[in-house]
Formats: structure tokens, C-alpha cells, sequence
């Protein structure tokens, strides 16, 4: 499935850039849909891949190592899939030590669908270990704004556990994610709701102080594969 990914991408390029396209057919599209990836997390997605995610946002792309309060980062990336190519960033800030909330824009395009902006808000919180490893709970809601009859919505639920690897290649760090996706889909006078499981790996690598790289390989509904970078402030 990842050699298909990988050997697909110019197409998903091409996604990216022809926007405006309506269906021709309704029955037909409508149809095609309902077999497209429309989970998240978004993880390794996503996946990255998904995670947590799916096609809709940045993939997880963050460990679960507790965070120190009023800390805030950004980070960009994009998520690629049979179907669909988004590109977009996420903003996440730490109220708290151990609990960060975040927010995601950005564009999709979906195979034979118009492009539009996607949203998301979620949150993550570290909880205390039994094992040599950082266990959060995350959370998230998302909506992709695609033009046409097509309304989705969805929300992420699981947790994550991750382990940095410093004393085998300083600045390393691996995840694991393992959720559920909740997506509803309406549109043609039709409601149709999909749960899914969620599941995403991925790794990120801090090469400078303030800068890190972020991969992710994820599976909901569809396997998505991601990458990017962070910025610390």
C-alpha cells in the first residue's frame, strides 16, 4: 500500500492544483465517495497516518512527552492519500504543564470533488506512565469546508504513547497512536455516520534548538502517509 502511496504522489500533486471541478454525475460521484477516506489522523496518518488523522489536518505529529506550561509551537505539513492531498498547519499552545490544545487550517482536495479549507481544534493531555514511555490522551473535532452537495464532520478519540531515543540518536523521538475516528456524512438527503479504527506512527527529529522534522504513516479508512516541520517559540 505505501509503494502505491509513494508512486501515486505526482497525481495527488495534480489534485492539489486543479480545483473547480464539479461532478458530472451525481449517482456515479456520490457513489465513489462513499468509498474515499473521509477519517481522521490524521496517524501514523497519518497515520499521519491520524491519525491521529485523516485526510482533513496535520497528522498527529507531536509525542506525548509532557509539556511545560505556556509553551507554543507551530507546525506545517501535508497529508497524502489514495484520494486526497491536504496541505496546511497547526498552531498549539500549553495552558498547563502536561496539557496542549491546538488548532488546524488548511486546504484538501479530494479526488473529483472542488478543494476548500479544512478546520480543526483538539487537545492532548500527558497522564502519569507505568512504562518507560509517555502515555496523552488526545482528542480532536475537524470539518473540511469542500465545496458541493457533501457536508462532513467528524471527531478522534485515543491515546498515545511515545519513547525518545536520545541515548541511541540524540534528538530522535518515535509514536504510536491507537483511537477511533467518528465521521458523518451528509448530503443528497442522505446521513450516513462511520466509525473506524484509527492507528499511526511516526517519528520526530529535532535537528536545531527551535526546529524539528515530524514523519508519519497512518490508516483510517484509507492509508495516508505525512511529513513536516515545527517551530518552537
Amino acid at each position: 500500500a505505501w509503494h502505491f502511496l509513494l508512486a501515486d504522489a505526482p497525481r495527488q500533486w495534480a489534485i492539489l492544483r486543479r480545483t473547480g471541478r464539479r461532478r458530472k454525475d451525481q449517482g456515479k460521484e456520490f457513489g465513489h465517495m462513499r468509498r474515499a477516506p473521509y477519517g481522521l489522523s490524521v496517524l501514523l496518518a497519518t497515520a499521519v497516518c491520524a491519525m491521529g488523522q485523516g485526510p482533513y489536518s496535520v497528522q498527529v505529529a507531536e509525542t506525548a512527552a509532557p509539556a511545560k506550561a505556556m509553551t507554543l509551537h507551530a507546525t506545517g505539513g501535508v497529508t497524502i492519500g489514495p484520494h486526497s492531498f491536504y496541505l496546511g498547519g497547526r498552531g498549539t499552545l500549553a495552558p498547563m504543564d502536561g496539557l496542549l490544545v491546538f488548532g488546524d487550517l488548511g486546504w484538501v482536495e479530494v479526488e473529483n470533488w472542488d478543494g476548500g479549507p479544512s478546520v480543526q481544534a483538539g487537545a492532548m493531555f500527558t497522564v502519569p506512565s507505568p512504562l518507560p514511555a509517555d502515555l496523552a490522551i488526545r482528542g480532536a473535532l475537524y470539518k473540511p469546508l469542500i465545496d458541493g452537495d457533501l457536508s462532513v464532520t467528524g471527531a478522534t478519540l485515543g491515546g498515545e504513547v511515545s519513547r525518545d531515543l536520545e541515548t541511541v540518536i540524540p534528538g530522535l523521538s518515535v509514536y504510536g497512536y491507537l483511537g477511533l475516528d467518528y465521521t458523518v456524512k451528509s448530503g443528497d438527503r442522505h446521513v450516513h455516520d462511520v466509525l473506524n479504527a484509527a492507528l499511526a506512527v511516526g517519528a520526530v527529529f529535532r535537528f536545531a534548538d527551535r526546529t524539528s522534522f515530524y514523519a508519519e504513516i497512518s490508516h483510517v479508512y484509507d492509508p495516508f502517509v505525512g511529513g513536516g516541520v515545527r517551530m518552537d517559540f
